[in-house]
C-alpha cells in the first residue's frame, strides 16, 4: 500500500495520504499529498520537516527539509474582524459533510475549495462575509443553500416524525439524528422491522427531503423509551452508591449511538457497578472524562454592554478573573407612585464565574491591567448555582446592573455586525448553534449533539446541552444561539479538559425539549434566579 507521511519535528505525523487498498496499480502511480499549515500552530523559530514515500512493496524513501517559524505578529487591535483560518474551514466542511454532497475528484481540489472561499473573504465577498457572519466560516453559495436546506428538513420533520413513531411504533421507535458528517442524511431507527418502518413512515407521512429518510446504519437495540428507562436508573445508582458518585463525570441518552452514555474518571468501575446494579444487558457505555473546566473582544467602556463583552471582576485574594457578558434580562419589582411597573435591569452569564455580593466590572483594555481604570457595572444578585445547596444546580448567575442603559439588546459578533437578542427558545438534536466569546475572540458554530447531566466541583448535578464548539477558558458566560432563527438558547458554560475534543456544555435558558423541569428549569427560572425576562429589542 503506497503512502506518503509528513513528520515534523522528528517525531510528529501531521500530515498523511494512502492509497486504498484495493486500487488497481495504475491509480496509484502517482499520488498526491498536499500538507496544509499556519505558522501559527507552530512555535518560532528552525522546525524540522521530512516527508516519508512507503510503496506497496514496503520500500521506504524520505526527504528531508526545513523552514523557518517567523515570530508571532502582535494581537489585533480589539474589534478586529478575526481572519477565518484553513484548519477551521477544513474541519467545518468536514464536520458537515460538504464534499459528500459536492463531490471533489482529489484532496488538492477539495484545498483549493477552501482556499477560494478564504479568497472570496478577504475580498468582502457577500456571501462568504454572510456565511463568516452566520456560522463562523466562509462558504460558497452552494454550501449555505444546502445547510440551510438541513435546517429546514430538520425543523418540519422532526414533530412528524415523532408524531407518527409514538402513534405507531412507540415501543421500537429508538430515535433520530441528523448525520451532518455523511451528507445530511437523517436517521430514523426502529428497533424492528427498521427497513419496512422507514417506508411506511415516508408513505403516510409528509415529508420534506424524503430522500434524506434513512434508516440507521446498523438496527438499533434499545427503543428510546427503554434508554430513558435506563438513565432514570443511572441516576439512581449514581445517587445511591458512593463509589459512583465519586466516579460519573456525565450521563445522557444517545440517540446516535443507541445506548445512555456515561463518562467518568474509573470507566471499569463505573461499568461493573452500573451492571451490578441495572443487569448485564443493560445498554450503557462507558468512557473516560475528566470533571473538565468551567471556561472563567469586547473591550469598551462606553454605551450598552454587548452579550459577548468581556466582563471582570476580583477572585479570592483579590487576583483578577474574566468571563464573557450574557444576555441582558429584567424583572418586574414593585410599582412606581404613578403606577408604571418598576423594573430591575441584570446581565446573565454563567454561575461559576462569582459569588452572589461580588462586584463586577468592564475595560476599554485587553487583559487584566489598570484595574483602576475598570468601570463598575454591578453586583452578582442573583445565581441558581448555590455552593453546596440543591440536588440539581443551574450555571447560571444575574448581575444586577447599575443602569438600565446598560442592559444588553444586541450580541457582539464581529467590529461591523452586532446581532440583535431574540427571544429564548429550545435546541433539536442536530440544529447548528453559536456562540460569541471573550477568549475565543470570534463566533464559532457547532452541532448540537444531546442532552447530559454532568457532576459539577460543587456537590450537586447540573444538566446541559451539549454542542460540538471549541470555547476556551474566559468564555464561560457566552451568549449561544440558533443562526438559523436567531432565538437564544442558553449561556456557555465549560468543557471536559480532553485535548482535540470538540464538545462544550451550554447551560440552557429554558426548559429543553423533553426534560424535566424539576431538574432543569432553564437560566431564566431556576431556583435563587426568581422569574427573569429576556431583554430583546422592543420587548
Amino acid at each position: 500500500m503506497t503512502s506518503i507521511e509528513v513528520i515534523v519535528g522528528g517525531n510528529q505525523v501531521v500530515h498523511e495520504t494512502t492509497c486504498p487498498a484495493g486500487d488497481p496499480v495504475e491509480s496509484c502511480k502517482t499520488l498526491l499529498s498536499e500538507w496544509v499549515t499556519d505558522t501559527s500552530t507552530n512555535p518560532p523559530g528552525h522546525l524540522e520537516v521530512e516527508v516519508v514515500l512507503t510503496d506497496r512493496d514496503g520500500n521506504i524513501a524520505s526527504e528531508r527539509f526545513w523552514v523557518d517559524i517567523p515570530e508571532p505578529p502582535p494581537p489585533p487591535a480589539p474589534g478586529t474582524p478575526i481572519p477565518p483560518k484553513f484548519a477551521d474551514v477544513s474541519k467545518f466542511r468536514e464536520d458537515f459533510g460538504l464534499e459528500k454532497v459536492f463531490p471533489v475528484a482529489t484532496e488538492i481540489e477539495r484545498n483549493e475549495r477552501i482556499f477560494n472561499t478564504i479568497n472570496a473573504w478577504y475580498e468582502g465577498d457577500p456571501v462568504a462575509r454572510g456565511s463568516w457572519e452566520r456560522w463562523g466560516v466562509p462558504l460558497r453559495p452552494a454550501d449555505v443553500a444546502e445547510l440551510e436546506y438541513r435546517e429546514q428538513y430538520l425543523e418540519l420533520n422532526i414533530p412528524k416524525i415523532e408524531e407518527w413513531a409514538e402513534s405507531h411504533q412507540g415501543n421500537t421507535y429508538a430515535g433520530y439524528y441528523l448525520d451532518h458528517a455523511s451528507g445530511g442524511l437523517m436517521r430514523v431507527g426502529f428497533t424492528q422491522s427498521q427497513g419496512s418502518m422507514i417506508e411506511s413512515l415516508k408513505a403516510e407521512v409528509a415529508l420534506v427531503a424524503p430522500d434524506r429518510i434513512t434508516p440507521y446504519p446498523a438496527q438499533p437495540n434499545a427503543s428510546q423509551g427503554a434508554l430513558e428507562e435506563t438513565l432514570s436508573g443511572v441516576e439512581a445508582a449514581w445517587g445511591a452508591d458512593p463509589a459512583l458518585e465519586g466516579a460519573i463525570t456525565s450521563a445522557g441518552v444517545s440517540d446516535r449511538a443507541d445506548v445512555v452514555e456515561v463518562t467518568g474518571t474509573d470507566p471499569s468501575l463505573i461499568d461493573n457497578h452500573l451492571r451490578a446494579a441495572l443487569g448485564q444487558q443493560t445498554p450503557i457505555a462507558v468512557s473516560y472524562e475528566g470533571i473538565g473546566e468551567e471556561y472563567a473582544g469586547r473591550n469598551h467602556k462606553s454605551g450598552r454592554i454587548h452579550a459577548g463583552d468581556h466582563i471582570l471582576g476580583y477572585d479570592v485574594g483579590n487576583s483578577y478573573k474574566g468571563c464573557t457578558a450574557g444576555f441582558g434580562a429584567w424583572d418586574r419589582i414593585g410599582t412606581k407612585a404613578n403606577g408604571e411597573p418598576k423594573i430591575a435591569p441584570f446581565l446573565l452569564t454563567a454561575g461559576h464565574c462569582a459569588r452572589p455580593g461580588e462586584y463586577w466590572y468592564r475595560s476599554d483594555e485587553i487583559g487584566f491591567s489598570h484595574p483602576e481604570n475598570w468601570q463598575k457595572i454591578g453586583h452578582f444578585a442573583r445565581t441558581g448555582l448555590p455552593r453546596g445547596g440543591q440536588h440539581y444546580e443551574t450555571d447560571g448567575s444575574a448581575i444586577k446592573l447599575n443602569d438600565g442603559g446598560l442592559m444588553p439588546y444586541h450580541i457582539y459578533v464581529n467590529d461591523q455586525d452586532l446581532k440583535p437578542v431574540e427571544p429564548a427558545g429550545t435546541a433539536k438534536h442536530g440544529q447548528i448553534l453559536c456562540f460569541s466569546g471573550t477568549a475565543t475572540n470570534q463566533r464559532k458554530c457547532g452541532e448540537m449533539v444531546g442532552v447530559r447531566v454532568r457532576k459539577t466541583h460543587n456537590p450537586g448535578r447540573q444538566l446541559f446541552i451539549i454542542t460540538r464548539f471549541a470555547g476556551v477558558s474566559g468564555d464561560s458566560g457566552a451568549p449561544v444561539w440558533i443562526p438559523r432563527t436567531g432565538r437564544s438558547i442558553g449561556l456557555v458554560s465549560g468543557g471536559p479538559n480532553i485535548p482535540g475534543l470538540y464538545k462544550d456544555w451550554v447551560t440552557p435558558l429554558v426548559v429543553p425539549r423533553g426534560q424535566d423541569a424539576a431538574k432543569v428549569p432553564g437560566i431564566l427560572n431556576a431556583p435563587g434566579m426568581d422569574s427573569l425576562n429576556l431583554a430583546v429589542p422592543g420587548g
